[in-house]
């Protein structure tokens, strides 16, 4: 049975940028200028390398399928996080994983225990 990261693998057509209104104007993000996607009560946003957070009109779930696995992981329900923004990876309780962005975040990013497998073998490619 081959585990959902490798499910995921088999599609090929990723969004390479994402659009988002700022007032009057449309920016236009490549998917290697942001360094995770995120909800917070029940908005999604962007958030940069450049550590701009921009609210999205498609909820997580929609956005998990729209990027390359290879590049993005989603760590539970709230994060989906860039291989590239990733500082830090330290242990944490229960068999979990915390993970250190290089942006900061105000609270910690936890990879969901049921999720600890499939990341690991992302983070190996």
């Amino acid at each position: 049975m081959k585990s959902l990261f490798e499910n995921k693998l088999q599609d090929k057509n990723y969004k390479e940028r994402f659009t988002v209104k700022v007032g009057e104007h449309l920016k236009v993000f490549e998917t290697e200028e942001i360094d995770c996607f995120l909800s917070e009560h029940k908005i999604s946003y962007l958030l940069t390398t450049q550590g701009r957070r921009y609210p999205l009109e498609k909820s997580l779930e929609e956005i998990d399928g729209l990027v390359s696995p290879k590049s993005f992981f989603r760590i539970n329900r709230a994060y989906i996080i860039h291989i590239n923004a990733i500082k830090d990876i330290i242990s944490y309780s229960n068999s979990r994983l915390r993970i250190v962005l290089r942006q900061d975040i105000d609270e910690p990013l936890i990879v969901s225990r049921e999720r600890v497998k499939d990341f690991k073998q992302w983070l190996d490619g």
